[in-house]
């Protein structure tokens, strides 16, 4: 499992690139999301992000991108949260008041510290019927937890695009 989430990351590492190097992708909006959409070797693919930056003395800094793309036939939601982060701890969410749950991290890279999980049936409708997913994760060094929260308005309609 683990080893085809990387693959996915991989994959979507590709689309993101290929979606910049291809004809102008179409982008639309769904409130708090996007769709991304483009050619690729003759066939539509479209994932969906949601950014979340803070302000700060250098500008704009990015804390977390979500993406939701199809891997397999199945969606796969991933995060990538800035370096210096505690590896070990992995993340934590919550949607809306529900259960919490955890993931890994599969990697870091220049960007961030990649985190994949697949979006099953359960978790998708979950995120379709929510307003909000709070993601913990602890920095370097550190026993405190930061949450961030992110909106899903538009959840539905843009992941309606996935493909």
């Amino acid at each position: 499992m683990l080893k085809n989430l990387f693959k996915t990351a991989a994959i979507s590492s590709m689309l993101a690139s290929a979606l910049v190097f291809a004809q102008e992708p179409r982008i639309t909006e769904h409130q708090d999301w996007v769709s991304v959409c483009a050619d690729i070797q003759g066939q539509e693919r479209c994932e969906i992000q949601q950014t979340l930056n803070m302000d700060n003395e250098q500008g704009n800094a990015r804390l977390l991108r979500a993406t939701v793309n199809i891997m397999e036939n199945q969606l796969v939601m991933q995060l990538l949260l800035p370096l210096g982060i505690d590896l070990r701890a992995g993340i934590v969410m919550q949607i809306d008041d529900g259960e919490e749950f955890g993931a890994g991290f599969l990697t870091c890279v220049q960007d961030g510290c990649l985190v994949a999980f697949p979006l099953d049936a359960t978790r998708l409708a979950e995120m379709r019927a929510g307003n909000v997913t709070k993601i913990g994760f602890r920095p370097f060094n550190t026993n405190e937890t930061l949450v961030l929260e992110m909106s899903l308005m538009g959840f539905t309609r843009a992941s309606q695009t996935v493909k």
